[in-house]
């Protein structure tokens, strides 16, 4: 047994073939991590504004508050989940280059 939990898969990518487990992820190129945190952005814009908003409706009822306010936690949450994911999968890829150089 080598340590791995889990199956192992072959992976392909346009730059490199890899062996991971399932949890791993290779890295994400520069593109696709400004992608990410533009949608964790705009997520929390949204949500920001939205909750704004329905918190100072007079007209909504208290449930309706609550349970959209949890709705944006949760969204709020995913997108700092994405943020986090693009700068550090960035930030391995920058030691990979800095480290083979």
């Amino acid at each position: 047994m080598d340590g791995h939990v889990g199956p192992t898969v072959a992976r392909r990518s346009k730059t490199r073939a890899s062996t991971t487990t399932f949890g791993t992820v290779g890295t994400v190129n520069r593109r696709d991590a400004i992608i990410l945190r533009a949608a964790a952005a705009w997520t929390l814009f949204i949500w920001a504004v939205r909750i704004r908003n329905i918190l100072g409706d007079e007209t909504r009822a208290t449930s309706f508050k609550v349970v959209h306010t949890i709705l944006a936690l949760v969204s709020v949450a995913f997108a700092a989940a994405l943020w986090r994911v693009a700068s550090r999968n960035r930030q391995r890829a920058r030691d990979r280059v800095d480290t083979s150089s």
